[in-house]
């Protein structure tokens, strides 16, 4: 059997999927959802700010391990970003601080992911 590999057509269609299903259910949303999901993070004015971030409702979450996370992963939005032309075609998902917020089922509580990138007082 032969394997098909996706071309650069088939993965943007399949991108644009994803798009639209992650703005079907923020259109749904209320504020008062609790949310998971990636983020990235930028210092404006002197202060840190959130750069981009791709919230979705606890309930659309994928079961890792004791966790609910995101389903949507850095390196595909970013990808997504850059095709619409939001961020520059040559840039990198890496070169930003970048995070995600979790849901931890043991603990009944939310967790931020975010490496080295911030330091808490």
């Amino acid at each position: 059997m032969e394997s098909k590999t996706m071309g650069k057509k088939d993965i943007s269609r399949y991108l644009d999927g994803i798009d639209k299903k992650v703005k079907k259910v923020r259109d749904k949303d209320s504020p008062d959802t609790p949310k998971i999901g990636i983020f990235w993070l930028c210092i404006k004015n002197g202060k840190v700010a959130i750069f981009h971030s791709e919230p979705i409702s606890l309930v659309f979450g994928e079961k890792y391990g004791s966790f609910i996370v995101a389903p949507r992963e850095h390196y595909n939005t970013w990808e997504s970003l850059k095709r619409h032309k939001i961020i520059p075609k040559n840039s990198n998902y890496e070169y930003l601080p970048r995070g995600r917020v979790a849901y931890d089922s043991d603990t009944k509580q939310f967790v931020v992911f975010h490496g080295k990138y911030i330091r808490l007082v």
